[in-house]
């Protein structure tokens, strides 16, 4: 079966109707019918504005780079990973004032121990997991 040949149940993902989840094995085609759904969308709309999530900031590189490639730059997609839109979203609202960092999660996850466990448990033992 030739490379560009999408099996039955990519077919289907491809040009179904509605949202898509792409759930699949490593290295099974998923960011090619991510790249084909988006483009079928783009296609169908006016607005030309589709959001894809993916997992890692890998993915959602890849997914630019190739619509770039078959799209160029005249769509408005927004690629992103599940956590740069939380982040997003967490930034955009007026009742968060800031989203800590490494040092202020270590100092928190520190502290909470602290006062969670035991007076004679090895508290240095619990930071490796920190």
């Amino acid at each position: 079966m030739k490379e560009d040949v999408p099996n039955p149940a990519q077919h289907d993902a491809v040009h179904h109707s509605g949202h898509t989840l792409v759930i699949a094995c490593p290295g099974s085609g998923k960011t090619r019918v991510l790249v084909e759904r988006a483009i079928n969308l783009h296609d169908a709309t006016p607005l030309n504005h589709v959001q894809l999530v993916t997992f890692t900031r890998e993915a959602a590189i890849e997914i630019n780079e190739r619509l770039r490639k078959k799209i160029g730059q005249s769509c408005r997609y927004n690629v992103s990973t599940f956590h740069a839109i939380a982040l997003k979203q967490l930034k955009g609202t007026a009742s968060v004032k800031k989203v800590i960092g490494e040092y202020e999660r270590q100092a928190l996850m520190e502290r909470a121990m602290e006062h969670c466990i035991s007076p004679d448990a090895d508290i240095e033992a619990f930071k490796v997991f920190l």
